[in-house]
């Protein structure tokens, strides 16, 4: 497994957590317990800014796999091994 493939999961299963906050959330809610409503928000900010990193670090990889990628296809026309 590519470390890309590795970060897209663990950014899925972060997003999955999300659902157990919202579930929480409505009971405090309900609950009117406004200090964990609180918490439950800087855990979502928190949440949030680590799957915007997890992103950009996929996506950065990525870059990296079309830039090799680029360099393999320029490599194989320079030395006439096309890839067709």
């Amino acid at each position: 497994m590519e470390i890309q493939e590795c970060i897209e999961l663990l950014n899925q299963y972060i997003g999955g957590s999300v659902e157990s906050i919202k579930g929480a959330v409505t009971t405090a809610f309900d609950q009117r317990d406004y200090d964990k409503m609180t918490e439950l928000q800087e855990m979502m900010k928190k949440i949030d800014e680590t799957q915007n990193k997890l992103d950009e670090y996929s996506n950065m990889l990525q870059l990296d796999d079309d830039v090799e990628d680029s360099i393999i296809e320029v490599d194989a026309v320079m030395t006439g091994r096309f890839m067709t």
